[in-house]
């Protein structure tokens, strides 16, 4: 190797370059690594308005068994149990909406996943060419 070509300021400028390099995947991997975290908290509530949604079904269905059983009750039995059903179906609607918020979230969330490893991989793959360069004008 022909030192006159392989300079002090080459050289630092190689380690520059390199050590940002690795600045850069690693400052990328934090990221993906964070939307990863994002992506499983999201999962997790997800589950748990599925499971609220699977409750307050059965709380419609009970409210509408015992309408059936109060049908022959007072107008008053009727309407404070007609109004606990309207609360179950609002409450219904909006855990469905918040179910539906969620998905969709976590659709943003898994399509940043995928948009991060991209970019991360191209990344590392502009910088191995750019190492094979440096390592090919190295040598």
């Amino acid at each position: 190797m022909d030192e006159k070509r392989f300079t002090p300021n080459l050289h630092a400028s190689l380690v520059s370059e390199i050590l940002s390099l690795r600045r850069d995947i690693e400052s990328k991997n934090n990221a993906l690594a964070g939307v990863e975290e994002n992506l499983q908290s999201s999962k997790n509530e997800n589950g748990l308005l599925e499971a609220t949604i699977t409750s307050q079904e059965q709380e419609i269905r009970s409210a509408k068994k015992q309408m059936q059983l109060l049908e022959s009750g007072t107008l008053s039995a009727l309407g404070n149990i007609a109004k606990e059903r309207d609360d179950a179906v609002d409450s219904l609607a909006e855990a469905r909406k918040r179910l539906e918020a969620s998905k969709s979230t976590v659709r943003g969330f898994e399509e940043d996943a995928r948009r991060n490893q991209a970019m991360w991989e191209q990344d590392k793959q502009n910088w191995d060419n750019e190492k094979r360069n440096i390592e090919r004008k190295v040598h």
